[in-house]
């Protein structure tokens, strides 16, 4: 049986690098998955303007615990068909085109993603 694939968003990655313990149910659910995140997560990350030295170890020890997808072709054709027909942010459309094409859910708890209802693209609230 194949391994969930999901793409964790800006905000529950945060919560999981933090150890939140909200993140506990999103936690179990990562348990022998293929966890991917964005680029643009990363770049969200990584460019707080408070990010010390220690900050920035344990952002990029996360970022060896997940798959960091870049920009392709793909990702961006994805990007621009959900741009154009939701009208969301940039950042969210990559994010979600990036799911998209790895035929992967969205772990997210912001609206924009939880509302989306895209054919082929699942969104779990975490």
């Amino acid at each position: 049986m194949p391994k969930p694939k999901f793409v964790l968003d800006s905000t529950i990655a945060i919560d999981l690098l933090n150890g939140l313990p909200s993140s506990k149910p999103v936690r179990a659910k990562l348990e022998n998955a293929k966890v991917y995140v964005s680029i643009v997560t990363r770049i969200e990350m990584l460019s707080f303007p408070n990010v010390t030295p220690e900050i920035e170890r344990r952002i990029n020890n996360f970022f060896k615990s997940v798959k960091v997808i870049p920009l392709n072709r793909k990702v961006e054709q994805n990007t621009i068909m959900l741009r154009r027909s939701k009208k969301l942010k940039i950042p969210d459309s990559i994010i979600a085109a990036t799911a998209l094409s790895l035929q992967a859910a969205i772990i997210s708890r912001d609206d924009h993603f939880i509302r989306l209802n895209w054919p082929g693209l699942p969104v779990i609230t975490g």
